[in-house]
């Protein structure tokens, strides 16, 4: 966690933008040059999660007091948004089902159906074709992992915080000040 801020948004930066235009231009690209953009999702995606859980673990490890982690936990959850947003590229990329029909370079729905995955809600309104049916189960997979380490957090960061404040020992009057 000795990495500032600057150098995790710059080390993250490529790793989001170059998968959403992958995503944007994939349908334009014939070959092997779309299986190219469709790699650069799957790699930035490994990049990124190694990033959370490097970071993850820091945070485990930290000394710091809780209360000075308000950075991490907020780079937990943009994590997880960055997350939703490169399986929405995939969604974009290769499209969801929605009535019998395949929904392709349809930005909102893609993200939609993301964040329904993510949060394993399954509406049922749209269904990943049948390529990306793995994928959207991992998906859901990773949801769970994740939602359930920003439970953790936030349910530790708010008993650290409001747990009663102590008085010190010097504050506490001493048998032989009672005793007078």
């Amino acid at each position: 966690m000795n990495t500032n801020w600057f150098t995790r948004i710059a080390s993250t930066q490529f790793l989001v933008l170059y998968p959403i235009q992958s995503a944007g231009i994939f349908h334009t690209q014939s070959g092997w040059e779309a299986y190219v953009s469709a790699s650069f999702i799957v790699v930035g995606a490994c990049l990124l999660n190694y990033i959370f859980l490097k970071d993850l673990f820091a945070i485990f490890r930290s000394t710091k007091p809780l209360n000075d982690l308000y950075k991490e936990y907020t780079w937990v959850v943009a994590i997880a948004f960055l997350n939703i947003s490169m399986f929405a590229s995939f969604y974009h990329m290769f499209g969801i089902t929605h009535n019998s029909e395949i929904v392709l370079n349809d930005w909102y729905n893609s993200f939609y159906f993301s964040v329904v995955t993510w949060t394993t809600l399954g509406y049922g309104d749209f269904a990943p074709v049948e390529n990306l049916r793995l994928v959207s189960a991992f998906q859901a997979m990773m949801g769970y992992f994740y939602m359930a380490i920003l439970v953790g957090l936030l349910l530790n960061l708010s008993q650290h915080t409001m747990k009663p404040k102590v008085a010190s020992k010097s504050m506490q009057p001493t048998t032989e000040a009672a005793i007078d």
